[in-house]
């Protein structure tokens, strides 16, 4: 009995370790959506893809900002995404992602979004979709 007592304080012990760790590692998306390195870095570490060929894939293609393309084309973001190939993978991403633990919540899946966009395209460069882009480091 007393070693069941013991084992059943430990579980209980460990547990609430656990959910106190769990509860401080809560993401702010909001914030995270801001910052473009790191929805890059979170996106790159989720699809298991180098976040240097993201990275510099990005700055050949839109130079990290949120720009329309001069060519015409209506691309768009920091992955200069064409809206259609965008929302044709976005789904699929955001469940890719929260499949393996990232949980983006909704509302992210724009394509004016960090998230959106970085997710996105970790997702297509984990599923060999990166000839989907011409900049030169992709």
């Amino acid at each position: 009995m007393k070693v069941a007592v013991t084992l059943l304080t430990v579980y209980l012990f460990l547990l609430t370790i656990a959910t106190a760790t769990a509860r401080d590692q809560r993401v702010d998306w909001a914030s995270l959506n801001q910052n473009f390195h790191q929805s890059l870095r979170l996106a790159a570490s989720t699809f298991r893809v180098s976040y240097q060929w993201l990275h510099a894939c990005a700055h050949s293609e839109g130079g990290h900002g949120f720009i329309y393309s001069n060519s015409g084309s209506g691309a768009f973001g920091p992955f200069q995404f064409i809206r259609s190939t965008f929302y044709g993978n976005v789904g699929a991403a955001f469940q890719r992602a929260a499949a393996r633990g990232t949980a983006i919540p909704i509302g992210y899946e724009r394509w004016d979004s960090y998230l959106g966009q970085s997710f996105t395209a970790a997702y297509m460069f984990s599923i060999g979709e990166s000839y989907e882009w011409t900049g030169a480091a992709c």
